[in-house]
């Protein structure tokens, strides 16, 4: 039941650091992955879909202490929602 935004992009191509897996362009709702990506497992590539998706929806930037409360929290949240559990 992940939602990704309707009028989000993705593109494949070469581009920048080939360190880097992908990148969101928030403006333009673009998200780019790079060819490096391929390489990776399939559980690699849906993590990076799910955390550019998260860095579109939270407008938080890469290492970032916003983003990474906001990491934190959204875990949190799957995990008391699966357990039922409501504070």
């Amino acid at each position: 039941n992940y939602e990704i935004p309707a009028d989000l992009k993705f593109i494949y191509g070469v581009f920048g650091d080939a360190k880097v897996w992908a990148r969101v362009n928030s403006e333009e709702k673009i998200v780019m992955f790079s060819a490096e990506l391929k390489r990776k497992s399939i559980f690699d590539v849906v993590a990076t879909v799910v955390e550019e998706v998260e860095h579109y929806k939270s407008g938080f930037g890469d290492c970032s202490r916003e983003f990474q409360q906001h990491w934190i929290n959204l875990y949190v949240r799957e995990i008391l929602q699966k357990n039922k559990v409501q504070l």
